[in-house]
């Protein structure tokens, strides 16, 4: 959770600012959530999610760019041009492989990763039924996580955050970028 949260804070940190050292830092928690637990591949995907979300609702202005000197809209490498934000996500994932590797025994990392990833299921007993609220269920319950959530979060917490949405105002392209940063990943997991 730690490092979820950390990777997502700081590409939102990369999203807001377009600085390159928020995509090395966001690079290294990707790495460090994936080596934390295999869930962290859901991470991972969210980052996709969101630098894609970037993309399409980040447009270069005259202003943006002279805002952002240091990574600004494009990033100029060996007479190429890339946009940003599919800039940062290959370094973002270039850091995270490097890490893993690095975790999984390097040069072997990933492939280590992958074949630990495959095994997660390796002793699943296909007798095995769920049970939630006194029923059993062979094929689990869909609305397992949701329940979870409400159990788990504090009410007071749970308030704030419903009557945040309430208060949304997506009148603005930041707005809507703050949002997606919060919605999305709440909706994934």
């Amino acid at each position: 959770s730690c490092f979820t949260v950390l990777t997502l804070y700081v590409l939102w940190r990369f999203a807001r600012s377009g600085a390159g050292q928020h995509a090395v830092v966001c690079g290294g928690a990707l790495g460090l959530t994936l080596l934390s637990k295999y869930t962290g591949v859901v991470t991972a995907m969210l980052v996709a999610a969101l630098l894609l979300v970037l993309l399409m609702l980040r447009k270069p202005s005259p202003s943006a760019l002279a805002a952002e000197p240091l990574w600004g809209w494009h990033v100029a490498f060996t007479g190429w041009r890339f946009p940003a934000p599919l800039a940062a996500g290959l370094l973002i994932a270039l850091l995270a492989l490097a890490l893993v590797s690095a975790g999984f025994g390097f040069p072997r990392g990933p492939v280590n990763y992958y074949r630990g990833f495959t095994k997660i299921y390796a002793d699943f007993n296909p007798k095995w039924e769920a049970f939630l609220w006194g029923e059993y269920s062979k094929t689990g319950f869909r609305y397992y996580y949701v329940l979870a959530e409400l159990w788990k979060t504090p009410i007071p917490a749970l308030l704030f955050f419903c009557s945040a949405l309430f208060l949304i105002r997506l009148d603005d392209r930041e707005r809507r970028l703050d949002w997606t940063f919060v919605l999305l990943p709440f909706a994934a997991f």
